[in-house]
């Protein structure tokens, strides 16, 4: 059974934030270097859920757009 596309980033986005704290003491990473790229990884992650809802809703103001004129049936 293959992986929606969907529910593999709903897994993978949480376990790199989980991960590299786990790993930082590994690679002698400092507290303060660690912070750094779990909180980039976190801006990223946010950045593209931004870009995602804003597609989504540009998406639905067309719908709603053509969908609402009368005289319109279908895509004018």
């Amino acid at each position: 059974m293959a992986l929606d596309p969907v529910e593999a980033v709903g897994f993978l986005l949480p376990v790199g934030a989980l991960l590299v704290p786990l790993l930082a003491p590994q690679r002698d990473w400092s507290a303060s270097a660690t912070g750094a790229v779990v909180a980039a990884m976190a801006l990223g992650a946010a950045a593209v859920a931004l870009r995602v809802l804003l597609r989504l809703v540009a998406l639905a103001g067309r719908t709603l757009r053509r969908s609402s004129h009368p005289e319109c049936p279908g895509d004018c």
